[in-house]
């Protein structure tokens, strides 16, 4: 992958376990970092199939490979693209091994 097509800025969010005043376990996602990305949306019948699930949208983010990038799992991240959140569900290593990871995501918009 040419670095150049990595042209759009993407926050990856972390969950983070806390407790409030009264000891209850209580769950926050908190901006991790802001990456650069290319990002393409599923194939048209990849998005057929998302539209009659309910309003989704499918897209795979393609970062770099870091120390960070290497450390997310599908449960303890997920992105924020244009004001979208997107749940990512699966993770990748990209053809270049530990030059890129490819995040796969939905945007749910209902």
């Amino acid at each position: 992958m040419d670095i150049g097509a990595l042209d759009r800025r993407v926050t990856i969010q972390t969950l983070t376990a806390t407790e409030d005043a009264l000891g209850t376990p209580v769950e926050t996602w908190s901006d991790a970092q802001t990456l650069s990305a290319a990002v393409s949306y599923g194939t048209a019948s990849e998005r057929r199939a998302a539209a009659q699930e309910q309003s989704a949208l499918p897209a795979t983010f393609t970062v770099r490979s870091s120390t960070f990038t290497r450390g997310l799992t599908p449960g303890n991240c997920r992105l924020v693209l244009d004001g979208l959140t997107y749940d990512v569900e699966g993770i990748a290593p990209g053809i270049e091994r530990r030059t890129w990871i490819a995040l796969t995501a939905i945007a749910r918009t209902s």
